[in-house]
């Protein structure tokens, strides 16, 4: 088969983004003071994890966002969690999210999986590019895979204890499209992201790369 990457943009995602904008604009003068108060911006570029819930106008569906957000007023959406009518079950057919699961088996050595979903697409590859810092306080980029399955496991020595897990998923997503001139169906991918952190307040080294992808 052929493989061909290309890009896709969601017309749903699209609207999310919209709503997300008119709900953070719309919020009040003093919380927007105290979300400025309560960060340092001096010496890095921080983003605030924010979490909302929310309802969509024409479905009345429950939708819970992560979006992170800056002191520049940089707002991008990372999670997306849509809720059938219980408002308890996640409609995971419409939604995008992962589920971090970890432990420190001993002291900064840490060991978990993240299980990854997103919406009705076939995942063929999840990676997880995790950002540690060693004893001489550089970071170092590790990189752990899963083929064919949304879950993938990592183990390793990050002496931040503050951020422990940090970094990004590189979610390989596969695709069908027709070539007009041969009327053939052919088997494509594309590839969608997701920050990951452990710490509502990061300097993510990834965000700046990954967040408009």
């Amino acid at each position: 088969m052929n493989y061909i990457k290309f890009s896709s943009i969601k017309l749903k995602h699209l609207i999310v983004s919209i709503c997300i904008l008119i709900s953070l604009n719309s919020c009040g003068k003093k919380d927007k003071e105290t979300y400025h108060e309560e960060i340092d911006y001096s010496d890095f570029n921080y983003y605030q994890i924010i979490n909302l819930k929310n309802r969509d106008s024409s479905t009345d569906q429950l939708i819970e966002l992560e979006i992170y957000g800056s002191t520049k007023e940089n707002k991008f959406l990372n999670q997306a969690k849509w809720f059938l009518k219980t408002d308890v079950d996640i409609d995971s057919l419409n939604s995008h999210f992962y589920k971090l699961e970890f432990n420190e088996y001993k002291p900064l050595n840490y060991k978990g999986h993240i299980d990854v979903v997103y919406e009705k697409k076939k995942i063929i590859e999840v990676e997880f590019k995790a950002i540690t810092s060693k004893n001489d306080g550089k970071e170092e980029v590790l990189s752990f895979k899963s083929n064919n399955s949304n879950r993938v496991n990592f183990k390793f020595l990050n002496v931040d204890s503050q951020n422990p897990i940090k970094g990004v998923l590189c979610i390989k997503i596969e695709t069908e499209f027709l070539v007009e001139e041969s009327k053939e169906y052919l088997v494509g991918h594309y590839f969608e992201y997701m920050l990951v952190d452990t710490n509502k307040l990061t300097n993510n080294s990834f965000i700046d790369e990954y967040k408009n992808k």
